[in-house]
């Protein structure tokens, strides 16, 4: 299991207007560039699959432990990259499912931050 990494990820939301909005949050998992995974990405995945978010952390761990596994049984020229003590446990499970939370939050609020200053813009552009 990956130890707690408190790491900063910076969630962007790329608003109309030719505006950036930012958000960085931690991260309670250590998102390991050796899992090849994004908590960002893993948010839209479960929407585009219409999974709830619990579904999606356990799919991951299911995943990641199932790539260790069968990179442990082969032999070739490939340096493994992960190894057992890289599998995913049950409280590393729950963290995944806390930064997906927390970074669907994030999206979700920076995407209203957005609308509402379209809307300011808007109302200053042709007051009533």
């Amino acid at each position: 299991m990956s130890a707690p990494s408190g790491r900063e990820y910076r969630v962007i939301h790329y608003a109309a207007g030719h505006r950036v909005l930012l958000r960085v949050v931690r991260l309670a998992w250590s998102w390991d560039w050796r899992y090849g995974r994004d908590p960002l990405f893993e948010c839209r995945e479960a929407l585009a699959r219409k999974q709830n978010l619990a579904d999606r952390a356990k799919q991951v761990a299911q995943e990641i432990n199932f790539d260790i596994a069968f990179q442990q049984e082969t032999r070739g020229r490939r340096v493994r990259v992960l190894g057992s003590e890289d599998a995913v446990n049950e409280a590393a499970q729950h963290a995944i499912w806390k930064d997906l939370i927390n970074v669907q939050l994030t999206m979700a609020m920076l995407s209203a931050l957005a609308v509402k200053q379209s809307l300011e813009e808007l109302g200053r552009k042709h007051p009533s």
